[in-house]
């Protein structure tokens, strides 16, 4: 959907955005239409924003500094298809676009592209996470719905492979079908909310 508004010159906010695929998803499912293609309907038709249109920030700045410009994460996977069933049936992370190319996902107010690569081969180490509030909850939620978490020799891991480090940061480690290492992150209450990786 960030293709298209930007096809467009269309300058919304996030929640203008959110608004805006969700509207399309709605229409989508009633239609058996795509829902760019809803989504193009509700441009045309003079999409009711919400709130005053907000500047979208420009980067990079002629020094070249990319603070305050939007990010976008990339997973390499191999079979886009079961990529597209484990992180939005099995996680529920929200589904923004799809191609023959790329799934375009958003989570935590990041868009994320699931990217087909040929002869992928996953990276021995975490290349993406979430920070949680509960993760034990977090754990059996995902557990119950066929999510292994992954146990590494000589960390003193719990029953839910869960591995606290010495400052109270609890984290867990799992697997996307391509074999994808990915995180939950849970701080204790006093400590800011961004994720290590220490795998």
């Amino acid at each position: 959907m960030i293709a298209l508004l930007l096809e467009r010159g269309v300058d919304y906010s996030d929640a203008e955005a959110d608004a805006l695929v969700a509207e399309a998803t709605k229409r989508a499912q009633a239609s058996g239409r795509s829902v760019r293609s809803e989504a193009e309907g509700l441009l045309d038709g003079g999409h009711s924003r919400v709130g005053p249109p907000q500047a979208r920030p420009t980067s990079p700045v002629a020094d070249g500094r990319l603070d305050g410009a939007e990010f976008v994460a990339f997973i390499a996977v191999g079979d886009l298809s079961a990529a597209l069933r484990f992180y939005e049936g099995t996680l529920g992370v929200r589904v923004v676009e799809t191609d023959p190319f790329a799934v375009v996902l958003t989570t935590g107010g990041t868009t994320v592209r699931l990217t087909q690569v040929d002869g992928h081969r996953p990276l021995p180490h975490t290349v993406a996470g979430w920070v949680v509030v509960d993760i034990a909850a977090t754990v059996d939620a995902l557990g119950s719905r066929g999510v292994s978490f992954v146990r590494y020799g000589g960390m003193d891991q719990d029953e839910r492979g869960i591995w606290s480090a010495p400052g109270g940061v609890r984290v867990a480690w799992f697997r996307d079908p391509d074999g994808n290492t990915l995180s939950l992150t849970e701080h204790p209450p006093t400590q800011s909310a961004s994720p290590i990786h220490t795998q």
